[in-house]
Parts: structure tokens; C-alpha cells; sequence
């Protein structure tokens, strides 16, 4: 902020430059092409006005008082989160760098206007999105302005893709239209990014740009279909909204056979997903009449289901052999014979099947490759509080390289984390809960039954996870789990 001593500062600076400033009673920074170009130069008026260089960029915009009265965000006139001092050519003034929400402009009138709220500018809308700019709302809408930016006009939960496969619901009764968002000093633009400047905090898109003090990137990872040579032209797949109801509409045509579900790669989202699709296949081939015609097989390059712990993986290895399921570890499907039906892996084997269901590979998307923010593709952050190499960088869910399950309840709790990391920087503190990569997956066992895996990856020595139920008690909760999110992100 800056306050009276900054203001000594500038008088005295103005005294000793005088063959720069002439009789001049006030100081203003001038833009003049760069950073090093910034003049003081005389203004009407019987008070100081100083103009706050903290963190500026060169080549940023300027906005002088006026513009910061009417609360319009700038990028030399907002103190940045990480940066060190600046000091400014043509005066021997220092100013030190805050992230303090209640940093203010002293106008020519002498008098204080509003202060000037941080612009935070967060790259997708799922669940660690959606939560950093509620929480930002809830507990920061004095302090900060949030624009939020997705590609899409709609959410929807990974597990509400099985509802759809098995025709539970449709599309329209699980897609929550971002429109519908109605936060305090959040505002939402469906838009596409085409460029992340990290050192800069700008954002482009389709529609325009965005200067940060803030940037949190919490994009989904994207699915490289055409990577596994076949996949796109003979397999299905439920990872997406399109995808499940592509596979809903060819399951009716399966009526014997092979059912291979591989995964492709890792990491993927959402572990649990491949055996819920497995042992609800199984139920829905029973209801069919038509199971004891068919096959399941999913084949994978873990070891186990869940490699962190011999517990769950046995719990649903269980589950899996019970309904004559076979799990085939430690391989991986490279490509796809469609008209032989041959699954060819890795190991240079092959694999028969009808009906192919794939688990795509996932990868960061391009612009965050093309960003220079992924090192061996995907985002290194800290593991503390997520933040990047780049000051005021953050960048956690899918995108983020921590040895853990991407999961939409662990970029929903990192986004906590996120928030916190900023709301104690805005007022001068330091973060004081960690991130510890804790959350719940919900496993559909089938049968109406649901269990829930809960794990922490980072908070002790190693990561552990145990298995509650399943049970029908638990099914409940995971329908209480998703409408409490809908009304906390929706207000519906």
C-alpha cells in the first residue's frame, strides 16, 4: 500500500530532481513505451499523487487515478502477489511489493478512493475451478474480481457418464449450465484459450485477453484419442458426455462376445472408473438375460487397481472375480485391429474382443504445453500450497504433476488450498494448511450398492487408502455428495 512514507519519498525525490520537475507540486508516472521509460512530470494541483509501481510488466497497461477509482484493473497499478521491490528510473524511489487488499490511491484532493481489487483470472471451470472461484467469492469479494473461463457452457460429474452409458439419465438432466453461475464479483466467459503467458499473467482467447495478478490454471486434462491407432474408428468409450451416449446407443447391438475394456495410459482420471464400468456392464448383460454369452476383461499397465494399496485393490479385484470379471495386469493396448478384432499391446501380444472400451490417454492440453508451464507433460507445482515457478502462478487438478490420482474431489480440495494461499497473502499472512492430496472417490459396485475409497497421497510418509462399504447408505451419499455442489457453485 502505498501511505505516507511513500509519499516523503516522492517529495523528497521531487526535491532533488528538480531540473526534471520544475516548480511542480504533485508526481505522476507517465507511460512512455517501457518500464524505464516512466517519467515524473508536473501537474496542477496542491497534493501528492503517486502512481504504484509494484510488480509492474514492461510493456503492461497503465491506468492512472481515475481509471482505479472506477475500479477498472491495471497491471502497473495493482501490486503483485510474488515479485520483489521495483525501483523506478528518474527517482530514487523503492517500492515494496504487497499483495495488501486495502492498497489505495491517493487522489490530488488528498482524499482515499476504493481500494483496488486483484484481478484473479482462473483457465477452467470443473470441479477445482468452479470451487477457487466460490471460496474467492465467499471470502474475497472485497479484495479480489474473478474471471472465469471455460470452453464449454455446461459442467457435469465424471460419474454421472455412467448414468448416461446405462441410461439412468440423459445428457440434459446432468449438464449444469455455467450460466446459471451467480457469485459475487465472479464473472464466467465461455471462451477457448489460445495463449497462456506465465511470466506475464496474460491470457488469450477467441474472444480477447485477460491480465492477471492472480493465474490459476485448473484446465481439464484432454483425451488423445488418436494415439492409439484404431481407437477412434472402432472403440467406445465413457469418459465423455458424446462418448457415453455413443457406447449407450451400441450396447444394444452386443449380444455376445468379448468385452475388452483397456486402459491406455497413465495417469488417467477418475481410477476407479474402468471397474465401475466393468461390474455395471456386468449387471446390465444380467438384466439383459445375455451374460453368460459374454466376456469381461479389463487389461491395464498397473500392477493393480489401486497400486497404493494392497487393501483396495484386493477389495475390488474381489469384486471383479466374483462376477467372473478378469483383470489383466501390466500391459498396455497400443493399438487396434478393427477389422480383425485384435487388441495388439505393448508387449507384442494380441488380445481378441467384440466391443472395445477404451480409457483414452490423457494429456495436458496444448496451450499449457505450448505455455512453457509443463516440464515432462504436466505442470510441476508446489506441493504446498500449488504454485508454479511462476510467481502467482498456480496450477493444480489434472494439469498439475503430483505422484497422484487425478480426481475431481483432489483438485476440489486444491482449490481450498489455492484460496487460502491467496487469501493469507492478501492480508500480509502465510498459508497455514498444506495441501495433502486428500479426498474421496465414490466406486460403483453395482447392484445398487456404493463404495468409497478415501486416500491422502501427500499428507504423511506414504500414501495410503482403505475402502469404505459398499453399501446402500453410501449410495445416498454420493447423490447428496453431487447436489451439495450444484447448489454451493450453481446456487440450484
Amino acid at each position: 500500500m502505498v501511505g505516507t512514507q511513500n509519499r516523503e519519498r516522492c517529495v523528497d525525490a521531487l526535491r532533488r530532481k528538480r531540473q526534471l520537475l520544475g516548480s511542480a507540486k504533485e508526481c505522476r508516472w507517465e507511460r512512455r513505451g517501457s518500464l524505464t521509460d516512466h517519467r515524473l512530470r508536473r501537474l496542477n494541483g496542491d497534493d501528492l499523487q503517486v502512481g504504484r509501481l509494484v510488480g509492474a510488466q514492461p510493456g503492461a497497461d497503465v491506468h492512472h487515478g481515475s481509471d482505479v477509482a472506477e475500479g477498472r484493473t491495471n497491471r502497473v497499478g495493482d501490486p503483485r502477489i510474488g515479485s520483489a521491490s521495483h525501483r523506478v528510473a528518474g527517482a530514487d524511489l523503492v517500492v515494496e511489493n504487497t499483495l495488501d487488499a486495502g492498497s489505495l490511491v491517493t487522489s490530488a484532493s488528498g482524499l482515499s478512493s476504493a481500494p483496488v481489487k486483484k484481478h484473479v483470472v482462473i483457465l477452467g471451470a470443473g470441479f477445482g475451478g468452479l470451487e477457487l472461484a466460490t471460496r474467492l467469492s465467499d471470502s474475497f469479494a472485497d479484495d479480489v474480481r474473478v474471471t472465469l473461463i471455460d470452453r464449454n457452457d455446461s459442467f457435469s460429474f465424471g460419474f454421472s457418464k455412467l448414468d448416461i452409458l446405462f441410461g439412468r439419465k440423459t445428457a440434459a438432466d446432468v449438464l449444469v449450465r455455467y450460466a446459471d453461475i451467480s457469485k459475487e464479483g465472479v464473472e464466467f466467459r465461455q471462451e477457448r484459450v489460445t495463449s497462456i503467458d506465465p511470466e506475464k499473467r496474460r491470457v488469450t482467447t477467441d474472444h480477447g485477453s485477460y491480465d492477471a495478478d492472480v493465474l490459476a490454471v485448473a484446465l481439464r486434462a484432454e483425451y488423445d484419442f488418436a494415439a492409439t491407432r484404431g481407437f477412434e474408428e472402432g472403440g467406445s468409450e465413457y469418459y465423455s458426455v458424446a462418448g457415453a451416449e455413443r457406447m449407450r446407443d451400441v450396447l444394444p447391438d452386443f449380444d455376445s462376445g468379448t468385452i475388452l475394456i483397456g486402459i491406455l495410459g497413465q495417469p488417467f482420471k477418475c481410477p476407479p472408473a474402468p471397474f465401475e464400468g466393468a461390474l455395471l456392464l456386468h449387471d446390465h448383460l444380467v438384466e439383459r438375460g445375455i451374460r453368460a454369452n459374454a466376456e469381461i476383461r479389463v487389461i491395464g499397465p498397473m500392477a493393480a487397481p489401486v497400486p497404493i494399496t494392497k487393501e483396495v485393490s484386493q477389495s475390488i479385484l474381489g469384486a471383479l472375480h466374483e462376477r467372473g470379471i478378469e483383470y489383466v495386469p501390466k500391459q498396455r493396448v497400443v493399438e487396434l485391429d478393427t477389422h480383425g478384432k485384435e487388441a495388439r499391446l505393448e508387449s507384442g501380444g494380441t488380445v481378441p474382443y467384440d466391443l472395445f472400451v477404451g480409457i483414452p490417454i490423457h494429456r495436458v492440453p496444448e496451450v499449457v504445453e505450448s505455455s512453457g508451464l509443463a516440464v515432462d507433460g504436466w505442470v510441476p507445482v508446489n506441493h504446498t500450497n500449488l504454485m508454479t515457478r511462476f510467481p502467482d502462478v498456480y496450477a493444480f487438478g489434472d494439469v498439475a504433476g503430483i505422484p497422484m490420482a487425478k480426481a475431481g474431489v483432489f483438485a476440489e480440495a486444491a482449490a481450498a488450498v489455492v484460496a487460502d494461499d491467496i487469501g493469507a497473502r492478501l492480508r500480509g499472512g502465510v498459508l497455514e494448511r498444506p495441501y495433502e492430496g486428500a479426498g474421496n472417490c465414490y466406486l460403483e459396485f453395482g447392484r445398487g450398492m456404493v463404495g468409497k475409497v478415501e486416500a491422502n497421497f501427500l499428507g504423511g510418509p506414504a500414501p495410503t487408502a482403505r475402502l469404505v462399504g459398499p453399501s446402500r447408505d453410501l449410495a445416498a451419499e454420493k447423490e447428496a455428495f453431487a447436489s451439495t455442489r450444484r447448489a454451493r457453485w450453481f446456487g440450484s
